[in-house]
């Protein structure tokens, strides 16, 4: 038996009417039980963009709320929800706008609960109305608050979080200030305890509230608990999926056939796979077992990735319940080339190659990092590139900004420690600007194949002075505009290097479009277009060759 609600939800302004988006309620049908969620937001007024600001925070958290892995417990889903919709406020739309929020999750016979700000959640059992939060609230003169937490105001959000048990009959509510500020209990509670159906309620509370004209905007969420199921009933979510050894080919593992090994990290290794369910072919990613803080770091990344959107960045999948048994993701496959392979091959790429590819490099990192996030592994390896469409994929291997990097530089590679920045192998923790650094050194690295500082096998190597070297060494036809912009993308001191992607990629963009300028008839050299001169030659060597031999015997 499942958890059986009455769910209603209703925002109204005195402008407009009844409204939509500040308010949610969603029943989750990805396949994975994680309970239904119902939140309102409500925008600071004292900050701008107040309407978009609640519709940005209640609709970020809904979907980050879904994106959840099936391990994920309900109350750790609902915090990296939070985090998502305070990046996406902070992030988009705007600058400076803030919004209070609050959310419930009801799944199985518990209650997870989580708000900041001045947005309220209430229970009603036994007819008594109870408050299960506390506001985040600071007094001011002339009578006056300030909201002290809300999505949107700092970059790490300090959301409550809290759970209750639930009983048969409980109603769970959900008010924006301009509710509870201008109705009595007494009021609410009689509206709680009353046959009406949940969305009756809501409907009721924001009307009566609305009248005092004491409010621009109400919102309402109420959920009844009609029916609990047995308390034995266990559900996937919050599993621990083990950890297997890493497959072999023709391995078989929720019906998926291993078929390849496409990379292999220190973390993980990439397999090409086949979907035996849908016929399709898949990426699948297996974390390392001889990796320190694997399965953690492992779900840490597939919890980010799913929350990312970005054309560059591979999302894992979301695959039906239960087939998953064991900790791997599955990725959808695209047919490409490692970037690291392709840049060998060629001995460094065009210049216009080069810096195209850089400003779709750029534009994934820049997302990551406006959703609070560090990659702490960029480098050529992990990237790939699709030489009849001209786009480049990132694994999307990610670490939250307050994680470090890892720094035991005895177990990586030569090839993962030349992209490290110079601070990461101290104490230092990554940053953006250490992304900038693997970020100058992944488009040097297309240009020239090789390394700004050399190759860097151990953190002893930078003991010694290092001295960058300048592109005209490699190739004397790079500009000197360029050269200057990797010294500073690539520099030893990370004060030095630019202040955020969007700066390093405004100046690589403006070089480009400079290049371009001056040499009109330059064009990116493509696969294809090597493949089509190569075959031409081809074909004219045979059409001579047959003339030639027509010619032999036609004058014999």
């Amino acid at each position: 038996m499942r958890l059986f609600l009455d769910i209603g939800h209703c925002d109204r302004s005195a402008k407009r009417g009844v409204l939509s988006g500040r308010t949610i309620a969603i029943v989750s049908d990805t396949g994975v039980d994680h309970g239904a969620l119902f939140a309102c937001a409500e925008g600071l007024a004292d900050r701008p963009d107040v309407e978009q600001a609640a519709k940005t925070a209640a609709s970020a958290l809904g979907d980050a709320y879904y994106l959840a892995v099936e391990t994920d417990t309900p109350r750790h889903a609902l915090e990296e929800a939070f985090e998502g919709a305070n990046q996406e406020v902070r992030t988009s739309g705007e600058r400076g706008r803030a919004a209070a929020l609050a959310a419930v999750v009801l799944q199985g016979r518990h209650a997870v609960i989580g708000h900041a700000g001045n947005v309220r959640v209430w229970r009603c059992r036994d007819q008594q109305l109870k408050q299960l939060t506390r506001d985040h609230l600071a007094p001011r003169a002339l009578r006056r608050v300030d909201v002290t937490r809300a999505c949107g105001l700092t970059d790490a959000l300090e959301a409550e979080y809290c759970e209750d048990t639930l009983q048969e009959g409980d109603v769970l509510l959900v008010t924006s200030a301009g509710v509870h500020d201008v109705l009595p209990g007494a009021t609410m509670l009689g509206i709680l305890q009353s046959d009406r159906t949940a969305q009756q309620m809501a409907d009721l509370l924001t009307q009566h509230a609305m009248a005092t004209r004491a409010s621009s905007y109400v919102g309402a969420c109420v959920a009844r608990v009609e029916k609990l199921p047995p308390p034995s009933t266990e559900t996937t979510a919050g599993t621990m999926l083990p950890m297997v050894a890493l497959p072999t080919l023709d391995t078989t593992i929720d019906d998926f056939v291993i078929e390849k090994l496409i990379l292999k990290s220190r973390r993980f290794h990439l397999y090409r796979a086949e979907d035996r369910e849908t016929g399709a072919t898949v990426a699948l990613r297996f974390p390392d077992p001889a990796s320190t803080n694997s399965a953690r770091a492992f779900l840490r990344a597939e919890r980010l990735a799913r929350r990312i959107d970005s054309p560059f960045i591979l999302r894992p999948m979301v695959l039906r319940s239960g087939r998953r048994t064991a900790l791997y993701s599955a990725i959808e496959y695209r047919h490409a080339e490692n970037l690291e392979k392709r840049i060998r091959r060629k001995h460094g790429l065009p210049l216009l190659e080069a810096l195209q590819l850089s400003e779709q490099l750029l534009a994934a990192l820049e997302t990551l990092h406006a959703n609070g996030v560090t990659d702490c592994d960029l480098r050529a390896q992990n990237i790939f590139y699709d030489r009849f469409t001209h786009q480049l994929w990132m694994l999307g291997l990610t670490l939250d900004r307050d994680e470090t990097a890892p720094t035991d530089a005895r177990k990586a590679r030569s090839s993962t420690l030349s992209y490290r920045a110079p601070e990461l192998f101290g104490d230092d923790m990554a940053s953006e600007r250490s992304d900038i650094y693997a970020a100058g050194v992944t488009v040097y690295r297309m240009l020239t194949a090789d390394y700004p500082y050399g190759r860097i096998r151990a953190s002893a190597d930078w003991e010694d002075a290092r001295h960058y070297k300048p592109l005209r060494q490699h190739k004397e036809s790079l500009p000197g505009t360029l050269n200057a912009i990797l010294e500073r993308a690539c520099a030893v001191d990370p004060k030095q290097r630019y202040a955020s992607v969007a700066e390093f990629g405004a100046e690589l963009n403006a070089a480009r479009a400079q290049f371009a300028a001056d040499t009109p008839a330059a064009s990116t050299y493509s696969d294809t277009q090597a493949d089509g001169t190569r075959w031409s030659w081809w074909l004219a060597g045979a059409l001579a060759a047959g003339l030639i031999a027509y010619l032999f015997f036609a004058l014999r």
